[in-house]
């Protein structure tokens, strides 16, 4: 990503490698079981421009996972489609990552 060091670079894919694995098997079990659609991934720039980088992943345009990395402490898999949050709180299982639901903002 733009603007980011390279010591940011490699904690992010080492980041994003962590949880994917398990992320992708039930991300593909889901878009094809219950939307019966195919999905998609993408990094993407923090819309806050704060610099930071992020991987979501969305099922026919509609955004069910969003990954927010923390280059200090633990980033966040922030969950959209709820039906996937006990599937991945099963799956990932690592200090690294916290595991939360999206909330609206006011």
């Amino acid at each position: 990503m733009a603007g980011s060091s390279p010591g940011t670079a490699w904690r992010f894919q080492r980041a994003v490698g962590r949880i994917e694995p398990a992320v992708t098997a039930i991300l593909a079990e889901h878009a094809v079981s219950y939307w019966q659609r195919g999905w998609s991934r993408r990094e993407v720039a923090d819309p806050t421009g704060t610099g930071g980088q992020r991987v979501v992943w969305t099922i026919d345009g509609e955004v069910v996972l969003e990954f927010r990395f923390a280059a200090r402490g633990p980033s966040s898999l922030v969950v959209h489609d709820f039906s996937l949050f006990d599937p991945l709180r099963k799956a990932i299982r690592t200090r690294h990552v916290l595991l939360r639901f999206a909330t609206a903002r006011p």
